[in-house]
């Protein structure tokens, strides 16, 4: 039976790579058609698989503890690390503005009642979000395994309700004008390189550490599957509004 680090080393990777991507997938595909939508699903998510799995190899294999700019100047030397320290930074600049605006609108939805604007709610998502940060790992990795769990949830709920109501009609096969769109899309939204170092927190011994691979990729072919079911789920009650 394997024991709470595995779990939350898992829910520490999903936590990473699903995010606000989700909810732009179903366009991208409603877009250019579920044929090449799910292919790039399954292709991307193989790539970048293989690419996490690597990376999880790198982190096994080095001594010293080091996120991922650390292990890029040292195997890539000082033009690795200039690199990756810029995509990096706006990389993650780029989706915190995105979680914390997209957060802000959530809670607005929630708490209709205070009758504030987006903004405070904002305010509000970053403050409690920096708490769990500045607690470290060990208060995050729970977290953000009661906060799958939800999450998981209520995509289920979404696709149970959805599926009496699903109309084949909405699915278009192909689009050849739009099939290159979700690319971008889908691969933002399976990238959770940041996380591969801190499963290294969790895993403190070599025993521990042999379970890196499973967790990787239990990780994204969960993904894979939850953005699948969303995706139908969207698609198929709600093409004419995504359209």
């Amino acid at each position: 039976m394997r024991d709470k680090k595995f779990f939350f080393a898992i829910s520490i990777l999903l936590g990473t790579i699903v995010g606000a991507g989700i909810f732009g997938i179903p366009y991208v595909i409603a877009r250019s058609g579920i044929i090449p939508g799910f292919f790039y699903l399954l292709i991307l998510g193989g790539a970048v698989l293989l690419i996490h799995l690597f990376f999880g190899e790198i982190v096994l294999r080095t001594k010293e503890k080091h996120r991922l700019v650390g292990y890029a100047q040292k195997y890539l030397g000082k033009k690795g690390k200039i690199l990756i320290t810029i995509s990096t930074i706006l990389g993650i600049t780029g989706a915190l503005l995105a979680y914390i605006v997209i957060g802000g609108d959530f809670l607005k939805i929630i708490f209709s009642f205070l009758n504030l604007p987006s903004f405070y709610f904002s305010l509000m998502f970053w403050a409690i979000l920096s708490f769990f940060i500045f607690r470290g790992i060990k208060l995050i990795a729970p977290a953000e395994l009661f906060m799958n769990i939800a999450f998981f949830f209520i995509i289920f709920l979404i696709f149970c309700f959805a599926l009496p109501k699903l109309n084949l009609q909405n699915f278009t096969l192909i689009n050849f004008e739009h099939i290159f769109l979700p690319y971008g899309v889908i691969l933002f939204s399976l990238i959770g390189l940041s996380a591969i170092p801190a499963i290294g927190e969790i895993f403190k011994s070599s025993e521990e550490r042999k379970n890196y691979k499973q967790v990787i990729i239990i990780a994204i072919v969960t993904a894979v599957i939850l953005y699948s079911l969303f995706v139908a789920a969207v698609i198929g009650v709600s093409v004419k509004i995504l359209l």
